[in-house]
């Protein structure tokens, strides 16, 4: 054993003395550098260009030399440079377009004067006579030789997403890294195209370790020609394809420090760089080695990872300039990182050399980190390959995180600012939701109205900045980056359409602009991992699956059909419904389609009848919605028919008539439980009822505005109070936020009877257990009301009002006593394991149980008077629930139960804290 030991350490020490060692340079602005936050850098031959937000650097000679838009450069910031080995042209891609830098004279090329696909140009890459750009809407390719442009998007290539994020050329071949999208391979004999994608089709799990590309939102690629093997680089790990086998790597499972990944270069077919936000990460095949400044000291550090997965430090004294790397570029034997404070130049050597770097300032400390089981509390059954089998890894779990450097930048001072500017993006004119994106704007106008009648920030008014989304070729990208960087906005609220969101998005990621949203329904824009959005509508996922758990888990129907629009809302939109159906076992028997502004449905309707559905899924605006409606019942098809929130509104019920009656929608909150003295000040601003575009908007701005408010003039720190929020009670009721910082508050369904709307909590949970398909109700013998005098609820858990923690048999006996009182309405059970024993008793009691616990175990015992609300819930939130039960139903103890299932509640409008019981936190929604 001793021997075995020995050897072990050997090779341990064998494998920290064969990794690179290098003494780090840091440059940064007080070098001459343009700006700390370094995007981008290429080597050229003793040159090095580095890529900022704020200007184009050129180190040569010892000096630097800085270009800015001035000098010719077409936006300030800098995302992408590739050098021309055979015109020594350099290629420059920015925020505003392309440029050439040649003969010491900048040429511009954007969507307007070129075949540029998108101004914003996330990567570039020469090839003989050929420039690639990498852009925001698509690729674009330039032959040097004879001017001509070619454009690829989704027309023309198998892009399932069109925004391009990387570019890597061979002489054989070119590889775009496409977010959302994953590889796309051209091959340049044949003029094809091949993807590669995810192939569990999964963007919340990795199924299978080494199945395939790790992830569709890639964010790099390097292609090894000489290997014949390609290198990506995601949000979510690293992959490594040779032609016949993938490889993957997870931060779980290899020596990455995070799989939060900017870029990978590769050496050759066994060796890369990975640059993360956590550190500079290498592989050689074997062995990891890791370089950066410690996060919790700054100090210097390399880490070793053998091939056992032993991790060991190694004494070094310098360190790259910052932990959170956007890129790296050879020079040699040398290495050139972009990190977020700083260049960093990296010589092969040991020990380091006076005047190199030392120890940088430690990582500001993030959010406390929290986590949810399973993502976005997704039932078991509707979960991806529940049935079969445990994932390798499942996403989305914890709390998104950010590593970057915004918190440390400084605040303005006070008295240098006029005003507070806070950005807007949404269709308000020239666009076919324009109605929509004015009502949007409407209700943020108000928000910010009123936060400035309340003494804006610290005496200094918000101003909004009002940018049009308009549907026309890459302005929206265009809007975003003139918020981040002429308006330089705080924070941003944007817009309805998927597309624009998460172009937005992107642009958030690289200014670090924080970012709400209100109404665009995506699933895919808060699954990208980008830590600085947050959103108050439930999405699309959140959506499809409820409406999934009542057709087929309440009303038992089977046969149902899709009827969408034909663009990306109606797209993305039914792909949850149509994986919620088929793993509750009734795949969709048709799907439809139609483009916006059709208003003759009939043809797929008649199809759908032909199909022999009994229900209609529609994923639709109010009025083509309508028109289907009338259309339906003019053919004599009584199918019922269901929806998301899109298809419900007023012009809808005074359009369609009585062909609404029985119509279902998931709704994201109760119109009659809005905030009054809302309804009543929206009305008197805009002469104009509220409406849900509104409402959802003025709660975003309210949480953005509180954020920048509480954070101060910082956007790190705005971003980090953005995250923190778990809980809001905003005007359109409680909002519960889960680690991606999106609202999962479970959604309402509205109902059309004889032309009202009726609107009930409803929860994509099972009520209760499920025997078969049979909600759980209390059939038992009527209770008494409880004694005149005062009433109580029981606090039963570890140091409560009945300790859990005392001796075996006592609290049971203390217990049993306070619940056998008639005095007693409901126990609160404060933990996990108090709540199962409370349960136990409340079965032979009758008495509700409220739960504060992640534990789905209590809600599948069968048992009517459980209920059970998250960990962490304030123990004020669940008096208030049995308080109002009470209220509501009397001081009985069955009432108060039926309460508890079939009621929600607001907490007092005055209150802008979630102290009330909002149905969306039960887990135990009324049956049907």
């Amino acid at each position: 054993m001793k021997r075995a030991a020995v050897l072990f350490f050997v090779a341990l020490c064998a494998a920290g003395q064969q990794m690179p060692r290098y003494r780090w340079e840091n440059f940064t602005t007080a070098s001459g550098l343009p700006d700390n936050k370094v995007f981008s850098v290429a080597v050229d031959g003793a040159r090095i260009w580095a890529g900022t937000d704020n200007g184009l650097g050129l180190y040569e000679n010892g000096k630097w030399k800085v270009f800015r838009p001035e000098d010719g450069l077409a936006h300030r910031a800098v995302l992408s440079i590739a050098v021309d080995k055979k015109t020594r042209d350099v290629w420059i891609g920015t925020m505003g377009g392309l440029n050439r830098y040649s003969a010491g004279r900048f040429d511009r090329f954007t969507q307007l004067n070129s075949g540029l696909s998108n101004d914003v140009v996330y990567g570039v890459a020469v090839r003989e006579d050929e420039v690639w750009a990498a852009t925001a809407a698509g690729a674009s390719r330039y032959n040097t030789r004879t001017g001509q442009w070619t454009l690829y998007n989704e027309r023309n290539t198998p892009m399932y997403e069109i925004w391009t994020y990387g570019v890597s050329p061979g002489k054989d071949k070119v590889y775009f890294a496409v977010w959302g999208g994953g590889l796309l391979e051209y091959d340049v004999k044949t003029d094809r195209w091949k993807d590669y994608n995810d192939p569990d089709g999964e963007t919340e799990i990795v199924l299978f370790k080494d199945q395939g590309l790790i992830h569709e939102i890639t964010t790099s690629v390097s292609y090894m020609e000489s290997d014949r093997v390609v290198w990506a680089a995601t949000y979510f790990g690293a992959s490594r394809y040779d032609g016949r086998n993938w490889r993957n790597f997870l931060e779980k499972d290899s020596g990455l420090p995070s799989n939060f990944l900017n870029q990978v270069k590769g050496v050759d077919g066994n060796r890369a760089w990975f640059s993360t936000d956590k550190g500079l990460a290498y592989y050689d095949g074997t062995n990891w080695a890791v370089y950066r400044p410690a996060l919790d000291t700054g100090r210097p550090e390399m880490l070793v990872r053998d091939a056992s997965g032993r991790v060991t430090p190694i004494a070094v004294e310098s360190a790259p300039a910052h932990h959170y790397v956007y890129a790296v570029d050879f020079q040699g034997d040398d290495l050139w990182a972009a990190t977020a404070q700083g260049l960093s130049h990296a010589k092969p050597g040991q020990p380091d050399l006076p005047g190199f770097s030392a120890a940088a300032k430690p990582a500001a400390p993030p959010p406390a980190q929290r986590v949810m089981e399973p993502y976005a509390g997704t039932p078991e059954d509707l979960r991806p390959f529940s049935k079969f089998t445990k994932p390798y890894y499942e996403h989305y779990t914890k709390l998104v995180e950010y590593n970057g450097a915004a918190r440390e930048a400084p605040d303005p001072a006070l008295a240098e600012i006029e005003e507070v500017r806070i950005g807007f993006l949404g269709p308000i004119e020239n666009h076919p939701e324009q109605a929509l994106g004015r009502k949007m704007l409407n209700g943020a106008t108000l928000a910010v109205e009123e936060a400035n009648r309340a003494g804006g920030y610290r005496g200094k008014p918000f101003r909004l900045m009002v940018h049009n989304d308009q549907a026309v070729w890459g302005s929206s990208s265009n809007e975003i980056v003139k918020m981040a960087y002429d308006d330089k906005v705080w924070g941003m609220l944007g817009s309805i359409s998927g597309d624009s969101t998460h172009i937005a998005l992107r642009v958030s990621l690289r200014a670090e602009v924080p970012m709400v949203n209100s109404a665009a329904t995506d699933p895919t824009i808060p699954e990208t991992i980008i830590p600085w959005y947050l959103t108050v509508l439930q999405d699309d996922r959140v959506q499809c699956y409820t409406l999934a758990r009542r057709i087929y888990t309440d009303l038992g129907l089977q046969r149902v059909a899709l009827l969408r629009v034909n663009d990306r809302y109606g797209r993305f939109g039914v792909v949850k419904f149509r994986d919620a159906s088929r793993r509750l076992g009734h795949p969709v028997v048709i799907e439809q389609k139609y483009m916006p502004g059709d208003t003759d449905f009939a043809r797929q309707l008649r199809v759908i009848n032909d199909s022999r559905a009994d229900a209609i899924v529609l994923w639709a605006d109010a009025a083509p919605a309508a028109a289907i409606l009338k259309q339906m019942r003019a053919l004599g098809m009584k199918q019922r028919v269901f929806g998301g929130f899109r298809v419900l509104n007023d012009e809808l019920l005074k359009t369609a008539g009585p062909a609404a009656d029985g119509l279902e929608v998931v709704f994201p909150y109760d119109p009659a439980r809005l905030e009054p003295g809302f309804r009543q000040r929206f009305e008197a601003r805009f002469q104009a009822a509220q409406e849900a575009f509104a409402s959802l908007a003025y709660d975003a701005m309210n949480i953005l505005l509180d954020a920048v408010r509480r954070a101060g003039l910082n956007r790190g720190r705005i971003r980090d109070a953005l995250t923190a929020v778990e809980r809001y009670q905003g005007v359109t009721g409680a909002m519960t936020f889960d680690p991606n910082c999106k609202n999962i508050a479970p959604m309402f369904l509205a109902t059309v009877r004889d032309g009202r709307v009726e609107y009930r909590r409803y929860s994509m949970e099972k009520p209760y257990a499920r025997v078969g398909e049979d909600g759980v109700n209390f059939h038992g013998p009527a209770a008494a009301d409880a004694p005149a005098g005062e009433t109580a609820v029981v606090l039963f858990g570890p140091g409560a009002d009945v300790d859990s923690n005392l001796p075996w048999g006592q609290a049971t006996n203390e217990l049993v006593k306070r619940m056998s009182d008639p005095r007693t309405l409901a126990v609160i059970a404060t933990e996990r394991k108090a709540a199962h024993l409370a349960l136990q008793l409340a079965n032979k009691f009758f008495l509700p149980v409220l739960a504060l616990t992640d534990d789905r175990t209590l809600t599948s015992a069968n048992i009517p008077w459980i209920f059970r609300l998250p960990a962490g819930t304030p123990l004020a939130d669940a008096l208030q629930c049995v308080k109002e039960a009470a209220a509501r139903a009397g001081a009985n103890r069955l009432r108060i139960r039926d309460a508890l299932a079939g009621y929600s509640f607001t907490a007092d409008s005055s209150s802008r804290s979630a102290t009330a019981c909002p149905a969306a936190r039960f887990s135990s929604p009324p049956s049907p």
